[in-house]
């Protein structure tokens, strides 16, 4: 199973949920683009945050 997550907070500049929906679902697809297991927050500009799990 592979994981990928885009992350938005509203800003004052953000007016409505619809903007910060928007603005994580560009992270979720950034996300996805960088590969399996990320997240992507919707500020960041470059790279993503891998994840890894370990098996026990």
């Amino acid at each position: 199973m592979a994981v990928s997550m885009g992350v938005a907070e509203r800003q004052v500049e953000q007016r409505t949920l619809q903007e910060v929906i928007k603005e994580a679902d560009k992270a979720l697809y950034s996300a996805k683009a960088a590969g399996r297991n990320c997240i992507r927050s919707a500020g960041q500009r470059r790279g993503a945050v891998k994840l890894t799990a370990g098996r026990e």
